[in-house]
């Protein structure tokens, strides 16, 4: 495994001998220290409706939840080796008498499910949209301890780091205090 942890995906794919044989043939203590060596995964939600507005009689009210998640792998010293970033926008208007007026079977995509779909390229100055954005954030952070990660510059929210606002200009004050708390809480 050479300090490598193994990738969970297509596991199911084993056949049932080579379930069978792993069952029977468990893994080496060499090799499970070197996977305990790679370091440990853990993941974070940060949940917050800040963006929510009151209903008035001119226009609906605005119920938003905005859940950031990471999933962050750092080795034994603390370091991200990788990270995934997502959120997910939930969005339901309602009326000054307070009943929705948005479908309560609406389901949400998160904004990597959505791509382009989400629509942020033509606000961005970069002209770059959210996924490609998160994907950014997650290559300037990779190799990063938690004092480090700390240490990025924003500013209202915003990066400030010229390294990082050539790639990432959207507000990452939500995925910093995600990626904060996880790595905070794991035990490293």
């Amino acid at each position: 495994l050479n300090g490598q942890v193994p990738s969970m995906a297509g596991q199911s794919q084993l056949g049932s001998q080579q379930q069978n044989q792993a069952q029977a043939n468990p893994m080496p203590m060499s090799q499970q220290t070197s996977i305990d060596q790679a370091g440990k995964t853990g993941f974070a939600v940060v949940t917050s409706a800040r963006s929510s507005k009151d209903a008035s009689e001119e226009a609906d009210g605005l119920a938003q939840v905005d859940s950031t998640a990471v999933a962050v792998l750092v080795d034994n010293k603390g370091v991200i080796k990788n990270i995934a970033i997502d959120v997910v926008q939930t969005k339901f208007n309602f009326s000054a008498t307070g009943e929705f007026t948005t479908d309560l079977a609406t389901t949400f995509d998160s904004k990597m499910e959505l791509g382009d779909d989400y629509g942020m390229r033509a606000a961005s100055p970069i002209g770059k949209e959210w996924n490609e954005q998160a994907e950014a954030l997650e290559k300037y952070v990779t190799g990063k301890t938690l004092e480090e990660v700390k240490g990025i510059a924003v500013n209202g929210g915003y990066p400030a780091d010229e390294d990082l606002t050539a790639s990432v200009t959207m507000n990452i004050a939500g995925v910093l205090t995600a990626i904060k708390k996880q790595l905070t809480t794991q035990q490293i």
